[in-house]
């Protein structure tokens, strides 16, 4: 699972294994190792909430998605989901989840052969 983040902006991005490990288990995750104990962990987890939100503890970004949205985004052909969290003292967080597509500009050693079929290719 790849995590992108800019601005006020979070984007996870998951190849087939682990939609399909999301499908099954209602939860991906991911850590990064900083050395020192020191770990970023962040997940994607299906959940009973009205709308995709997500929360940051100090140690791992957790963005939730309602159960029955993320249920039919795994099992479709709808590569997005999008959500706008309001945050405190004005403006929003912006949540992106997409599938994961073959890079087109890698090199066929470098590409993640879990990842979607490029539908450009």
């Amino acid at each position: 699972m790849k995590l992108r983040m800019q601005g006020n902006s979070i984007r996870l991005r998951l190849n087939r294994r682990e939609v399909e490990e999301f499908a099954g288990a209602g939860r991906a995750t991911a850590d990064v190792q900083f050395g020192g104990g020191s770990v970023l962990r962040y997940s994607l987890a299906a959940v009973a909430v009205d709308e995709i939100r997500a929360i940051f503890d100090g140690v791992e970004l957790l963005v939730k998605v309602p159960r029955d949205i993320a249920r039919q985004w795994a099992i479709s052909e709808t590569v997005g989901l999008h959500g706008r969290q309001s945050i405190e003292g004005g403006g929003h967080l912006e949540i992106v989840i997409e599938k994961d597509f073959q890079c087109m500009h890698k090199g066929e050693d470098a590409k993640d052969p879990n990842a979607y079929p490029n539908p450009m290719e």
